[in-house]
């Protein structure tokens, strides 16, 4: 019975605190919204490697990639790019989190990174559903859900 209550109680353990870690998550991303739209957002721009920003937005959200197969296809030849580390980290983990979120548990995600001229194109793919066409036609609208679309999250559709 001992063993049985241990169970329960890490099991309680780890719920809490992913539910910990998902509102903090959202905590973050309505600070920084509220930040960029008051112009108080001080970005701190320095160059990275692409692949260093999305390793760590794997890194981040380790717990929900085990279920998913990511395929890689990052050419090697790409320069490093001028952004906030921060931000930028946040936006990959919030793609990606959706990718998992939004597909079977055994879909395969795709994550393309090349040069395109003077540009880094990146292009994250997967097997679910897609964009209801009502999403696409006005993709950007601060807490808005397409239809049929689970709760959670900010609404912002990217």
């Amino acid at each position: 019975m001992v063993d049985g209550i241990t169970e329960s109680r890490h099991a309680l353990q780890e719920e809490i605190l992913a539910a910990g870690n998902k509102l903090d998550g959202l905590f973050e991303n309505l600070l920084s919204m509220s930040r960029i739209e008051s112009g108080h957002l001080k970005l701190d721009i320095r160059t990275y490697p692409v692949q260093d920003i999305i390793n760590s937005a794997l890194k981040n959200l380790n717990a929900r990639r085990v279920l998913h197969s990511i395929v890689f296809d990052i050419s090697d030849d790409l320069p490093s790019v001028a952004v906030d580390f921060y931000f930028m980290e946040r936006v990959f983990a919030n793609i990606l989190r959706n990718c998992f979120l939004y597909t079977a548990k055994d879909a395969v995600i795709h994550l393309h990174v090349a040069l395109d001229g003077a540009f880094i194109r990146i292009t994250v793919s997967d097997d679910g559903a897609g964009f209801s066409p009502e999403i696409l036609e006005q993709p950007f609208i601060k807490f808005h859900r397409g239809t049929g679309v689970a709760p959670g999250g900010l609404g912002v559709r990217i």
